[in-house]
């Protein structure tokens, strides 16, 4: 169809990303970023002082992802609504036959930007370049918790949301599932469920970077049987509404129910909407080695399974930080699941593991090849998503 692209369940991504660098006015409590120059007092003064990368350096950066064979790509940051080539970036994206997808807080969309052309909002420009999609953050659907948990406005990102939705603009959103809003996500999926959005995603948070520290993400990152319950209310309301959902990083067996709108890191970079070239946030190289695609080929993954050779009891790690605890050596499904953070483990405990007796899958659940709503990506602006995506979730195969 015009405009949309289709991903096969299973097949590795097509989908880059530019990081615009890491300069953001924000304060999310959760942010990955935080305290990026070593000062714990201080968490958000590196991101304030952060550099951002020239618009030279991220035209490159699409010019060398068209080279290699993407469709599109993310813009992020950092806020990267604040870049003063953001316009730029999706003309040239637009000209290169790329779709460009922003991700953004919403804060400065519909203010006049010095990126925009004449005395123009920030959005009538990115609309006049050709943007292809947004991902919108939703952490939270009301002034307060919005505040509490990112320092902004939840008006101003509604306001951005009611425009797009005047327009006929099918988008994304991004949640960032974390203690200060699991218990919000029913009320913040009805809320996307009345805009047009035809994707809608929960990172369950992991604790990367700064976080990993012991001890440093104990108040910010939610327990995962807790959250369960309130991931299955939202997913229900927003698959009800003609709404496609993905739930990234959590160990399976804690999401049970969930299998379909589940992926880990092992299955990430097989997802249509995630990221499949050599991009570094935080030490960002030439734009030509950045667009290179990750040396994987279909039904590989970057993220093997692997003896744990480090003491403790755990029998197998995945990635950094990621391990299996003895009580996953029963599990028929250990070869797809991220495993658990060491530092999570030490707080918590394996209580609330519940091993696979039963499980067939490659890489992907058998419930996640089965669910091609999540695998629909918009590439034009005004293609109609949603009703692509309806469709596939009201087929008889969901």
């Amino acid at each position: 169809m015009n405009g949309i692209y289709t991903h096969t369940p299973g097949r590795l991504s097509r989908w880059g990303c530019i990081d615009v660098g890491l300069r953001c006015v924000h304060a999310c409590t959760f942010c990955y970023y935080k305290s990026l120059d070593g000062d714990f007092d201080n968490p958000f003064a590196g991101m304030r002082k952060a550099e951002f990368l020239s618009t030279d350096h991220i035209k490159r950066l699409a010019a060398a992802l068209k080279a290699n064979g993407f469709l599109g790509f993310d813009v992020t940051g950092g806020e990267p609504c604040l870049h003063p080539g953001i316009v730029s970036l999706v003309e040239c994206a637009r000209s290169l036959g790329l779709a460009a997808r922003i991700i953004t807080l919403g804060q400065y969309l519909l203010r006049p930007m010095k990126s925009a052309p004449g005395k123009m909002c920030l959005l009538g420009g990115l609309l006049d370049a050709g943007v292809a999609d947004f991902l919108l953050s939703v952490h939270a659907v009301d002034e307060e918790n919005f505040k509490l948990i990112t320092g902004e406005s939840w008006q101003k990102m509604q306001a951005a949301m009611v425009a797009l939705d005047a327009i006929g603009f099918d988008y994304c959103t991004n949640t960032t599932v974390c203690e200060q809003n699991f218990r919000l996500l029913p009320d913040i999926a009805r809320e996307i469920s009345c805009h047009h959005v035809y994707v809608a995603n929960f990172i369950v948070m992991n604790a990367y970077y700064s976080w990993s520290r012991p001890g440093g993400a104990t108040e910010v990152q939610a327990h995962y049987s807790e959250v369960r319950p309130y991931l299955l209310e939202a997913r229900d309301i927003l698959e009800a509404a003609g709404i496609a959902v993905n739930v990234r990083y959590a160990p399976l067996c804690t999401m049970r129910g969930l299998e379909r709108n589940l992926v880990g890191v092992v299955g990430v970079r097989h997802d249509p909407h995630e990221w499949m070239n050599a991009i570094d946030h935080m030490k960002p190289g030439e734009p030509e080695a950045m667009g290179q695609r990750i040396p994987l080929r279909d039904h590989e993954t970057n993220y093997p399974l692997a003896p744990f050779d480090l003491g403790g009891d755990f029998i197998a790690a995945r990635g950094a930080g990621k391990v299996f605890p003895e009580k996953c050596h029963r599990c028929r499904a250990m070869f797809v699941c991220d495993g658990v953070d060491h530092n999570y483990l030490e707080r918590r405990g394996d209580g609330e593991l519940q091993p696979y007796a039963d499980f067939r899958g490659d890489l992907l659940d058998r419930e996640r090849l089965r669910y091609p709503a999540a695998h629909v990506v918009k590439t034009e602006p005004f293609a109609d998503a949603r009703s692509v995506v309806g469709d596939l979730l009201r087929s008889p195969s969901q």
